[in-house]
């Protein structure tokens, strides 16, 4: 196939390909997450003998092994910035002509074309005239990759060991390189030693490369490639002819995969990916297989080739890059610079969001040279067969293998770790993006339209401990958002310092408060999901030091994580909350909420009354739940706060808020799911929050727990008249709270009591009792 490379390797006039790492904006993060699923399910298949794979390498790419270092010789000096070019192709060319791979081939056409080209070696072929000529090419190669008497030390000096295992680490993929490079002094003595050793497998019959049974197969190949090189007939035919025949090796495979095996080609063309991807959209079966229901591809770029040789499934390293497969949505906002739209309005944002972005990668870069030293240089001992020119520079002795092997290990759990951290941090950055790129939609269909109301009563706010003199500029930056005109270009300025405080990690006094604001922005916006991925790492110190912040993340974490796993993490908040300030009327309000919550995510009932399910509700009054998040949950905690309330006199608005909202929780939670003795209690006070109806303080949500007061009133009620009455009592309630206003989290709420309205309506008055 036909290539352009930098380099002008093989002296070809008709070079149109772009090496594919160069010049395109490859995504490392996808593109190691693909690689190594890919390789996971592909080894686990093998090691149970459900797979075999074959290896295929370009005319280009295997012209490239031959000729090793001579492939940058530009006729005055060895080309380094071609080299720099190409240096993941070359990673891959000391890969297989190590024997990582064991057997490599070429598609019938490609060998066609390696062996004219052999008959043409004055052009296609280089090599040095004489011995003198190598070595100044040796130490070309040796300068231009660093080895310049100035790297890893000839043998290990104990006392440096860390240091130098570290430099080894680093330089281990140039030393390797520079040795794939140099093995050899001709391209004729590299040849016989890839044949000799059965790297490279020649086939001998190859003349059946011409042959095309399926003609419109061929063509529609053909077509894509005169679409996309328009002015090379020649090279399309053959590019085409052998993209044919890998659809042909991989037709056979799919027909009978225990006899056949699977033809894997090494891809360094964006061309011929282009291709393919052309391709693939007119057929998505085309140079794919199926491992289950996920389309696997048979042509691959470098990344698989390095991960197939360098990682083993079942070691350190599979627990991370699992975690990364698993979290590829979820970071796909920052790897995929989803943030740069924000440049012009939030430059430093964007700056450090790019950093993230770049540190993540640099650390699975460090993965794949740790585990490269461990698998390589370790492992497969590369270090015995090192040219001479390199062991001058490194050596390894066999007695060290031990201390450097254990040296390695802690260097590739020490990375891992910091990748894992990397990790999370992606993620949190990447939801913090994604979290706010419809914020428009989200003001109107959460904030609606409050002007002018009280955010921390609207919202009651109290439920997470939140005292507004310690949160002076949420009521102005709500009012900001809500008031912020849609045709206005770019994120609301309120929106981008949320993303600002959501980015920093709350760690002062100072931080922890900016954190806290943004984050109940966050909560009244309904990014639920934003909120669990910013706290899913707090330990229990932090939930301890930040209450409010840990309640705020509890009601996040149960609304969306209604399982057993999400009750866990719930109930693991409460006790951290408890433990360091069970004395506290504000921890109790936020725990009655959260138990409530809990409750509701393990009841298997609607949130209706007990009569409206009498018999179910009965069986649950027994279970364990019922005791811990209904008695000694929600109502204990909802009475703890109400009792040290009532007993101290309220002396401003803000108290009287958490009182009234406390005394309104009492009669909720008691109605909702409280016994009947314990309902018959709730009458005085309700007389007392009745009394509070024309108060500044009063919510729109204490109507609706009235409406579910008197609705349960008349379900219980024996007398006819009565029944009506408390049913009508009750439709007020439920009119007021919506008349009054809400936002529409609150509204849909409010709705749950009309439909409960309409069923005592259809069931008992059209029924009869």
């Amino acid at each position: 196939m036909s290539h352009d490379s930098a380099s002008q390797n093989i002296n070809r006039p008709d070079v149109t390909f772009v090496d594919l790492e160069q010049g395109n904006d490859i995504n490392l993060l996808q593109e190691v997450a693909d690689s190594y699923f890919i390789q996971e399910k592909e080894e686990d298949f093998r090691a149970k003998g459900k797979l075999k794979l074959e290896y295929y390498f370009d005319s280009f790419d295997v012209i490239n092994m031959v000729q090793g270092a001579m492939a940058y010789d530009n006729g005055l000096r060895f080309d380094s910035n071609a080299y720099k070019k190409e240096e993941s192709k070359n990673f891959v060319y000391a890969l297989a002509f190590h024997g990582l791979f064991g057997k490599i081939r070429m598609l019938p056409p490609h060998q066609l074309e390696f062996v004219n080209k052999l008959d043409k070696v004055d052009v296609f072929f280089k090599a040095p005239k004489n011995r003198n000529e190598f070595l100044e090419l040796c130490q070309e190669v040796l300068f231009n990759l660093g080895f310049n008497g100035k790297g890893t030390p000839p043998r290990l000096n104990f006392p440096d060991i860390d240091k130098q295992i570290q430099q080894l680490i680093e330089q281990g993929t140039d030393l390797f390189r520079a040795n794939y490079l140099l093995r050899e002094a001709t391209w004729a003595g590299r040849l016989k030693y890839l044949i000799n050793e059965k790297i490279l497998v020649l086939d001998d019959n190859v003349q059946g490369a011409v042959d095309i049974q399926n003609v419109e197969r061929f063509y529609l190949i053909k077509d894509v490639f005169d679409k996309i090189r328009p002015d090379y007939p020649t090279n399309n035919h053959y590019d085409a002819l052998a993209l044919y025949h890998l659809q042909k090796k991989l037709d056979q495979y799919k027909n009978d995969p225990a006899k056949n095996v699977l033809p894997v080609l090494y891809n360094s063309s964006f061309r011929i990916k282009e291709a393919v991807s052309m391709l693939q959209e007119i057929n998505p079966e085309l140079f794919t297989y199926r491992l289950g229901s996920k389309p696997i591809p048979i042509l691959r770029d470098s990344l698989f080739f390095v991960l197939e040789a360098v990682f083993t499934i079942g070691d350190s390293t599979e627990g991370f890059f699992k975690d990364l497969q698993d979290s590829k949505e979820e970071i796909k906002a920052l790897v995929g610079k989803q943030y740069e739209a924000y440049y012009k309005s939030e430059s430093g944002l964007v700056k450090d969001w790019d950093h993230v972005r770049k540190q993540f990668e640099e650390k699975v870069r460090d993965i794949i040279d740790v585990k490269f030293v461990q698998e390589i240089w370790i492992k497969h001992r590369a270090y015995q067969q090192l040219v001479d020119q390199l062991k001058e520079i490194y050596t390894l002795e066999e007695d060290q293998l031990p201390t450097v092997d254990a040296k390695v290990r802690a260097a590739l759990n020490e990375v891992l770790r910091t990748a894992k951290i990397n990790l999370m941090q992606s993620q949190k950055m990447s939801a913090i993006i994604e979290g706010f790129q419809n914020i428009d939609d989200d003001i109107t269909n959460y904030l609606g339209s409050l002007p002018g109301r009280d955010i921390f009563q609207e919202f009651a706010l109290m439920k997470f401990g939140l005292d507004r003199r310690k949160l002076p500029n949420l009521q102005k930056r709500i009012i900001a958002l809500v008031t912020h005109e849609e045709e206005q270009a770019g994120t609301p300025p309120a929106i981008r310092t949320v993303m600002n405080s959501l980015s920093i990690r709350p760690d002062n006094e100072e931080k922890a408060k900016q954190f806290l604001s943004a984050l109940t922005v966050a909560w009244l916006l309904n990014k639920l999901d934003l909120i669990n991925t910013l706290c899913s790492d707090f330990k229990k110190k932090d939930l301890k030091k930040r209450y409010e912040t840990a309640l705020i993340y509890g009601a996040a974490h149960i609304a969306r994580k209604r399982n057993r796993k999400g009750i866990t993490r719930t109930k693991e908040i409460i006790e951290c909350v408890l433990s360091q300030l069970n004395e506290n009327y504000k921890v109790w309000l936020g725990v009655g909420y959260l138990y409530f919550q809990l409750w509701t995510s393990m009841t298997t009932l609607k949130p209706d009354l007990p009569e409206m399910h009498e018999e179910a509700w009965n069986n649950q009054r027994k279970s364990k739940d019922y005791k811990e998040y209904v008695l000694n949950g929600a109502i204990k905690y909802a009475n703890l706060a109400y009792d040290f309330l009532r007993d101290k006199k309220p002396e401003d608005s803000l108290r009287l808020q958490n009182y009234l909202y406390a005394l309104n929780n009492v009669i909720y939670y008691t109605t909702k799911c409280g016994s009947r003795k314990e309902y018959a209690k709730l009458a005085p006070l309700v007389r007392e929050l009745e009394g509070y109806e024309d108060y500044s303080e009063w919510q729109g949500r204490f109507y609706d727990t009235l409406g579910w007061y008197y609705l349960r009133r008349c379900l219980l009620s024996e007398d006819e008249s009565l029944r009506k009455s408390y049913l009508n009592e009750s439709e007020v309630n439920y009119d007021a709270a919506t008349r009054l206003g809400a936002p529409d989290r609150e509204l849909t709420l409010y709705r749950q009591l009309n439909r409960a309205i309409m069923w005592a309506k259809e069931n008992i008055f059209e029924k009869g009792k």
